[in-house]
């Protein structure tokens, strides 16, 4: 629907005349009549604001922009509905490791996505001790960290 077909339809259901909305607006019943016909396409934002208030409406409502609004508020509301039950069923079928992944996984560059695809698609052996770390308590797992961090400094002081 156009601006003008939205301002016609809600004129007529108020019961307004065109010629109440030109004095109500200080508009001319001439442009009121070219916009509700669509002889006038580009109609001014400060005319729109003159007849939406006068209408007892928003601009954004004339423009179309309230719905296009609901629409793109419905979509993220429905998108954020599948990612919930999404993590909820990983949740539940992994444990709350494979969201922990997952999420740096997201966080990650392209390049660590890579590095990280890699690792866990190419080689069983590294896939297994991966699969191995997350099974260890919080002990064991800072011990990895600490020589893994000790390994990289090391080969970082060689170059």
């Amino acid at each position: 629907m156009t601006i003008g077909e939205k301002i016609r339809e809600i004129r007529t259901a108020k019961k307004i005349s065109q010629t109440a909305l030109a004095t109500a607006t200080n508009i001319s019943k001439q442009s009121i009549y070219k916009y509700e016909t669509g002889i006038i396409n580009n109609i001014p934002f400060d005319k729109i604001e003159k007849i939406a208030n006068a209408l007892g409406v928003t601009p954004s409502y004339l423009m179309g922009w309230d719905d296009k609004i609901e629409k793109i508020m419905e979509g993220a509301a429905a998108y954020l509905e599948k990612e919930n039950k999404l993590n909820a069923a990983i949740l539940e079928m992994y444990g709350l490791d494979a969201m922990e992944i997952l999420e740096r996984f997201v966080d990650a560059t392209e390049s660590q996505k890579a590095t990280m695809l890699s690792f866990v698609q190419d080689e069983k052996h590294t896939h297994d001790l991966f699969s191995k770390y997350y099974l260890l308590d919080d002990r064991g797992k800072k011990t990895v960290e600490n020589v893994i961090l000790a390994e990289y400094k090391a080969m970082n002081n060689k170059k």
